[in-house]
């Protein structure tokens, strides 16, 4: 890896958060600064700054998947929505919950995930209004989510890692009309706490994943199936020369 550019801006306060735009040509950053920096990648130089007086700090930035809206947090219980266009500074909706809120994420463009210390995800639409409430196993704590569009685009996914290490899933139509809790359940573990989570999608007819399998045996990330077998391959060959 090298180093192309420094953002600099951000004080006093440390960065609490990034999201880069789907057109990986801007980004911006959170702080405990009460700042919204947009920085321009190419150049990496700051393109904007939006200073939320009413906060003393910001954090859990996220883009919706076209970069038209964007999210943040605001002093833990504050969810402040964003469109792209609105140049006046100040969100297009702001909802204010009891809750701690430890993650959220886009399900499409008019909708929003938003997962809770109580153990809730809210959903809420470009508004701030509330169309769905996912309660989860045991009032668990939400501490990662993830928004997975099925294929056909009629569904979502939504992936919740809870703090007891038990990741649930949810399947919520595109109107959000039908919510549906998904029976299987993963338990990481015995005493895990989940703290963070991403998911990945692959295609059936380009499956990039098949044939290899990631282990994680005393410490070390070990590698199986095809993978392994062109690793000796190219062992034997090295060993010929």
């Amino acid at each position: 890896w090298q180093c192309i550019h420094t953002l600099k801006g951000h004080k006093p306060g440390p960065v609490t958060g990034i999201a880069v735009h789907p057109s990986g040509r801007v980004a911006f950053s959170t702080s405990r600064d009460n700042s919204l920096r947009m920085w321009d990648l190419v150049s990496g130089r700051p393109a904007s700054r939006n200073r939320l007086q009413d906060f003393r700090q910001l954090g859990l930035p996220v883009w919706s998947n076209s970069g038209e809206n964007y999210a943040v947090v605001g002093d833990d219980r504050h969810v402040l929505l964003f469109k792209i266009n609105n140049d006046s500074g100040e969100p297009d909706a702001s909802i204010l919950y009891r809750s701690r809120v430890n993650t959220i994420g886009f399900l499409g463009e008019k909708f929003l995930a938003i997962g809770c210390e109580d153990g809730t995800i809210r959903v809420v639409n470009s508004k701030g209004k509330e169309v769905g409430r996912l309660d989860c196993s045991e009032n668990s704590r939400v501490r990662s989510l993830e928004v997975v569009p099925s294929e056909d685009g009629n569904y979502y996914l939504i992936i919740a890692a809870l703090a007891e290490g038990i990741i649930q899933f949810w399947r919520l139509s595109k109107d959000m009309k039908n919510i549906k809790q998904l029976e299987k359940k993963l338990k990481v573990g015995s005493t895990t706490h989940v703290t963070c989570m991403t998911a990945i999608t692959y295609s059936k007819e380009n499956d990039s994943l098949k044939g290899v399998k990631v282990s994680k045996v005393s410490g070390k990330r070990t590698l199986q199936g095809d993978q392994v077998s062109r690793k000796k391959q190219k062992k034997k060959a090295s060993r010929t020369r």
